[in-house]
């Protein structure tokens, strides 16, 4: 026989859930970022520091990948433009993932949302759209920098 599995949902007897009146626990507070709301989503550490700052190899290890993307640069940017004016699609479409995922770690939420509408125009092969998606991709990715260095220098002093 196959095995039995129970619904995701499921509760057990006599669980909270079982009598209407057991109150359930308030839902977690969200504690709000010291950085502008602009800012929060350029470049924001809040997150990987609840997770990987409670330590110093965590620590350690978000500092080189901050380190890492200082690094790097512009670079897959300017590979991303190339690729575009060499009509190399897949590989600027690489190039702007491969940036996400890079970078998009580290809070960029308005990066990522750049380099998923420069990847969509590739991908939808909207050419009159590939030179102003790689500009905005360009300006998050500077901004972003920007605040990463600043970011790891206040760590660091």
């Amino acid at each position: 026989p196959a095995p039995v599995f129970a619904p995701p949902l499921a509760v057990p007897m006599g669980g909270p859930l079982a009598n209407d009146h057991a109150p359930l626990a308030p839902p977690p507070r969200l504690v709000n970022s010291p950085a502008a709301a602009g800012e929060a989503s350029i470049f924001n550490m809040d997150g990987l520091m609840r997770v990987m700052g409670k330590d110093a190899k965590g620590r350690s290890a978000m500092f080189k990948m901050v380190r890492g993307a200082l690094d790097s640069g512009m670079e897959p940017v300017d590979q991303a433009a190339v690729a575009l004016r060499e009509g190399r699609l897949r590989d600027a479409a690489r190039l702007f993932h491969g940036l996400r995922g890079a970078v998009g770690v580290l809070g960029a939420k308005r990066l990522i949302d750049a380099t998923i509408a420069a990847e969509d125009a590739i991908a939808e092969q909207r050419e009159d759209e590939f030179d102003s998606r790689c500009q905005a991709v360009r300006s998050e990715l500077e901004q972003t920098l920007a605040l990463a260095r600043a970011w790891l220098d206040r760590q660091q002093s």
